[in-house]
């Protein structure tokens, strides 16, 4: 008899997601009978759900925002991904009931990053908007790519520092010459476009974008500030296909930008191999993506 695999997503807001679509794609192509559902669960009921969750007989679950360093923490069991962001965004549930939290944002971002640009980063800036679960990965991941310096802008300055801090111990681990380690600083100024001619890449990280999330009142003076050059990647993606609110101000000022679709589905590929022990091409994933977002991605 084969057995059910039942993943899921833990994260809120939900209602934009579009992995219950890649991933019963997935699991049909590898021919494994099951189902992706969607863990709506709001911060106060975190601690109780997540009980409730693990008592469904998963075989793995999605972690996203606001919870992937919660979950970090919770669980005890992680990968090497995960130790280097501190992060959690994919959950395998061991036979024996253990938890192992893993990190395929990291992969997803290198993936989608050079899906959409050619770009080499060594010696480069760039600048990251939020300091939460996904800022983690985005960090590493171009650290690892040879950025220099990294710039990281929130609403809570605090956060920020804290973010800094603990990123910087981090990225020890993933360069052996502790001199050339990337400099991570944060950014103070708002719309001063000499503090901005150095940047080639900026990562909207953050939720801005995400149904409910309003703009903050400096982010259009920011897009403005920003070099002709510079390329936008925002991690956000709309459901109905239509551009995010990062994507859509970088679009009109004419820069260079993508959305996180590409990146949902590299994460989600790894992620699906991860709990499965079976590789499903992405070319899969972008089909289905296609059946709900007509022509959103070639095949």
């Amino acid at each position: 008899m084969t057995e059910y695999c039942l993943l899921g997503l833990l994260g809120h807001p939900l209602s934009h997601s579009l992995s219950p679509t890649l991933h019963e794609a997935a699991l049909q192509a590898a021919g494994l009978k099951g189902a992706y559902r969607l863990f709506d669960v709001s911060p106060e009921n975190l601690q109780t759900e997540f009980k409730r969750m693990l008592a469904l007989d998963l075989k793995g679950f999605n972690v996203t925002i606001p919870y992937k360093q919660d979950i970090y923490k919770i669980i005890s069991k992680r990968t090497n991904e995960a130790k280097l962001t501190g992060a959690v965004n994919a959950v395998k549930v061991e036979k024996d009931g253990t938890l192992t939290g893993h990190n395929t944002d990291l992969i997803g971002f290198r993936l989608a990053l050079g899906d959409a640009f050619d770009i080499n980063l060594q010696g480069k800036t760039a600048l990251i908007i939020g300091a939460g679960g996904s800022a983690r990965a985005v960090v590493v991941a171009l650290a690892q790519m040879g950025m220099a310096r990294i710039r990281v802008r929130a609403r809570d300055k605090g956060r920020v520092s804290s973010f800094i801090e603990e990123m910087q111990e981090n990225l020890i681990q993933t360069n052996n010459d502790t001199h050339s380690l990337v400099n991570l600083c944060a950014d103070d100024s708002i719309d001063d476009k000499k503090n901005r001619d150095e940047i080639v890449l900026v990562v909207n990280a953050s939720p801005i974008g995400l149904p409910g999330v309003a703009a903050p009142s400096w982010l259009a003076n920011f897009i403005d500030s920003l070099p002709d050059d510079c390329l936008c990647f925002d991690l956000v993606y709309s459901k109905d296909g239509s551009k995010p609110l990062f994507t859509q101000l970088a679009t009109t000022r004419k820069l260079s930008t993508m959305d996180g679709l590409s990146m949902l589905i590299h994460q989600a590929s790894y992620s699906f191999e991860y709990w499965t022990g079976i590789s499903v091409p992405v070319a899969v994933m972008y089909k289905a993506l296609n059946t709900v977002i007509p022509s959103s991605r070639p095949i």
